[in-house]
């Protein structure tokens, strides 16, 4: 019987975790890419600009601008595989990727680019970036 309130209870403080926050606001973090055929990992800041009324993120990296697609799922925005975005001066496609989140305000971007929806990996991205503001 213990067992089924401490179920319960884990259950009830992973939906008291997310509750209601909001997502959408301005997120910023250092994000390492490594270029597969060289193996180079940079490191960069990035501000991500996430508005979860338009399911969009704009990532802003140098004078890279990307815009992402984003769908809720049961509490925190994800990113929808498919998005194209230049990435260092080649039109690249998102085909694998997540973001993981560590409580309501912190989240860790991992994306993998490749030419083609099928093709190998080119670009593996991640990081960690902290909103800054809500709304």
């Amino acid at each position: 019987m213990q067992f089924k309130h401490l179920v319960g209870f884990l259950l009830f403080a992973a939906l008291a975790a997310c509750g209601d926050h909001d997502f959408s606001g301005s997120w910023i973090g250092d994000v390492e890419r490594t270029t597969v055929a060289t193996g180079e990992t940079l490191a960069q800041s990035e501000l991500w600009k996430i508005n979860g009324d338009i399911d969009n993120a704009q990532r802003t990296r140098t004078s890279e601008v990307c815009n992402l697609e984003v769908q809720r799922d049961d509490f925190y925005p994800e990113l929808v595989l498919g998005s194209t975005c230049m990435i260092e001066g080649r039109s690249l496609i998102l085909v694998g990727g997540s973001m993981n989140y560590a409580g309501n305000t912190e989240a860790h971007p991992e994306l993998i680019w490749a030419a083609t929806p099928d093709g190998q990996h080119e670009v593996i991205e991640h990081g960690i970036i902290t909103q800054q503001s809500s709304g």
